[in-house]
């Protein structure tokens, strides 16, 4: 009877995880690149062939996008983190944007590209710089033709492969920018970490079994 008990027990448990609300995915991208540019205010900091390294996390699906004058969807609260390292500086900021191009009409004021951007600007840690301070890093993917992406909808990692296999040789959409400079980089290689299912599901099922087995043990004796 106590086996009985417990495989209902269980199966009451695992209908109650799989019953919950589907969580948001977290997607951690990582990459490498090069400083191409690098405005005077900052010459005594960076350099042109500096290493670049970054990493970021951002979820989807995430809530409806705001429009801005470009008529790119703009995801105001997308990105978790981003970190970053020029030559030998550090920086990281803790949110920001996320903006998706999808088939920009010709003659629009953006351009007629596929992309993808992430922008950190909020929550930012990295010292000032010539006395200026920072003020945002940005990521960008830039499609060399038109039908990479179907939707404005935030891109999954297939689709972001996809934009990196056609992504523009362009260093003027990546950069580190500090008040009234920038130093911009080209990107050299491009990775989807992870793709994973935000933990609060597996704290709730490892729950569920701790306090099953608890009951289990309590039962034997």
């Amino acid at each position: 009877m106590t086996s009985i008990r417990f495989a209902i027990a269980t199966l009451c448990a695992f209908l109650f995880v799989t019953a919950a609300p589907a969580r948001a995915e977290i997607i951690e991208v990582s990459y490498t690149g090069t400083v191409t540019l690098v405005d005077t205010p900052l010459a005594g900091a960076f350099s042109l062939g500096d290493a670049v390294v970054g990493q970021f996390e951002f979820e989807r699906p995430a809530g409806a996008p705001v429009f801005d004058v470009f008529n790119r969807a703009r995801y105001a609260e997308s990105l978790q983190s981003f970190s970053i390292t020029v030559g030998s500086y550090s920086a990281s900021a803790t949110g920001g944007n996320v903006i998706v191009n999808d088939d920009v009409q010709a003659g629009s004021l953006a351009p007629v590209r596929d992309g993808f951007s992430a922008s950190g600007s909020q929550g930012l840690s990295g010292a000032p710089i010539a006395g200026l301070n920072l003020v945002a890093m940005q990521f960008s993917l830039l499609s060399s033709v038109l039908s990479t992406l179907n939707s404005f909808a935030i891109p999954s990692t297939a689709e972001l492969n996809a934009l990196w296999m056609t992504n523009l040789a362009d260093g003027n959409t990546n950069w580190l920018a500090f008040a009234g400079a920038e130093a911009r980089y080209s990107l050299d290689s491009f990775s989807v970490i992870s793709s994973i299912p935000e933990p609060q599901n597996y704290a709730l099922l490892l729950a569920g079994l701790g306090l099953l087995g608890f009951a289990a043990r309590r039962r034997q004796r």
